[in-house]
């Protein structure tokens, strides 16, 4: 199995078609709103700048720094209730855009080493079915201890994070500079007041949803 220690140039029609099927869902942080990228994008104005910027990103190892930031989504509630800062983020299209163009280079190496494409917690709860009644149907006795995290996105560590990557998923040089890049300097805003992160992913995120499975199944 290659493991990744670069990454491919993408082209203009695979970044086209991740336009086309991206959510015509609007971030404060976006200039413009994606019905309208849709259109240029169609048109062959927008796909080719988008096609350098990922290329750009992946190639040089770095995640833009303007592409960090994200809006924590119901910025209406009440700033004096922790539960308020529930950390859905809502991101801007080009961070999106990236992301996907990560996502979709190496499936084979994820789906071998880590998270699996039409798995969930439901395929989780037969496996361990499965496992537990043929052991009571044998006579043993089992036992089964579950652990439900709060806050587990924002409970990710940067620094194990990457070491998992590093030295269980062989990720290396380009590919790992990318996510070291990734994910530090984020920040998110809450209305107007806005902080840095030191660690955890942003939950709502496409390659988030797949590198904190990573994280929490050899952490």
């Amino acid at each position: 199995m290659s493991t990744p220690s670069s990454f491919p140039h993408v082209t203009v029609s695979e970044v086209y078609k991740l336009i086309r099927r991206a959510p015509c869902m609007h971030c404060p942080l976006d200039p413009v709103p994606m019905w309208s990228v849709k259109h240029a994008s169609a048109t062959d104005v927008l796909a080719p700048i988008v096609t350098t910027i990922c290329n750009a990103s992946l190639q040089s190892g770095c995640f833009p720094d303007f592409y960090k930031q994200a809006r924590l989504k119901k910025p209406s509630l009440n700033p004096d209730d922790f539960n308020s800062f529930h950390s859905i983020s809502n991101l801007s299209l080009l961070s999106k855009i990236i992301e996907y163009v990560e996502y979709a280079i190496h499936p084979s190496h994820r789906s071998e080493r880590a998270y699996r494409r039409f798995n969930s917690t439901e395929s989780a709860v037969l496996v361990i079915h499965n496992d537990i009644v043929p052991a009571i149907d044998d006579g043993h006795v089992a036992a089964l201890a579950l652990l439900n995290l709060s806050s587990a996105f924002d409970s990710v560590d940067h620094a194990t994070l990457l070491s998992i990557l590093q030295f269980r998923f062989s990720v290396t040089e380009q590919p790992l500079e990318w996510f070291r890049s990734y994910l530090t300097g984020r920040t998110q805003v809450f209305t107007t007041h806005s902080s840095q992160i030191t660690s955890g992913v942003p939950q709502g995120s496409s390659c988030s949803s797949t590198i904190y499975p990573i994280h929490r199944m050899y952490n």
